[in-house]
């Protein structure tokens, strides 16, 4: 993620949960409500509703590239990295796991809680790959491998809002679907020469539930590098 300036409002990186009183789920965000500008939020609905809220640590700046992992380990454990070091180290013994699709950059439902900022590098995958305090955050693009479920390079012509799945194991590619001015963006990115840009108001990326790709019910991995716009936001 990359942001320009950190702000005190809420904004959504991504989630597998559509905005509502009787869904279930994960967001994974930015808010100050714990009283920190840029610190990451993971909230967790589980079977019953119920709400559990936890925070980062550790806090992201604006003007600067931030790789982001949040890790399930399949049994209690939920993790969310920095550059690496471990920000938050959950217990939670329900996965949040949700049969709805998966939205990168906007909890949908009108709640006005958008990614302002770029995206670049996302990638889901079906395995816990990071465990422990800190590891070394990626200094290349990433590669499939068979534990791939989603990855997206954010490539392409400025101004496209064509995003396409690296399928380079023989998997199908993942239809994804850009809505209102989520784009390709030459101007910033991380590796290879553009990313995703989201302006804050409804721009977002939706990957379809049905083919297995956010079946979040294991342990999984799902990371990338995030610029934000506004680290003073509670962006979700």
């Amino acid at each position: 993620v990359y942001a320009d300036t950190i702000a005190d409002s809420l904004m959504t990186i991504m989630t597998n949960r559509t905005y509502g009183p009787t869904t279930v789920g994960w967001r994974l965000g930015m808010s100050n409500s714990d009283g920190t500008n840029g610190e990451l939020q993971l909230v967790l609905w589980d079977s019953s509703h119920a709400t559990d809220v936890v925070y980062s640590t550790n806090a992201i700046s604006a003007s600067t590239w931030h790789h982001i992992a949040y890790v399930w380990d399949g049994t209690d454990n939920h993790s969310v990295y920095i550059d690496g070091t471990r920000g938050i180290n959950h217990t939670a013994s329900d996965t949040a796991a949700s049969t709805g699709n998966f939205y990168i950059g906007e909890e949908t439902g009108g709640t006005g809680r958008d990614w302002d900022g770029n995206i670049d590098e996302l990638r889901i995958s079906d395995t816990a790959r990071y465990s422990g305090a800190s590891f070394t955050a990626p200094t290349a693009p990433f590669v499939n491998d068979d534990n791939t479920k989603l990855l997206l390079h954010m490539n392409g012509t400025d101004g496209s809002t064509f995003f396409e799945d690296d399928n380079g194991v023989g998997r199908s590619a993942i239809g994804l679907s850009a809505v209102g001015n989520a784009q390709v963006d030459t101007a910033e990115s991380k590796f290879g020469g553009a990313s995703a840009l989201f302006d804050g108001t409804g721009d977002y990326i939706v990957v379809s539930a049905g083919d297995g790709t956010t079946d979040f019910s294991g342990d999984f991995t799902i990371e990338g590098w995030f610029y934000s716009n506004d680290v003073t936001a509670n962006a979700k």
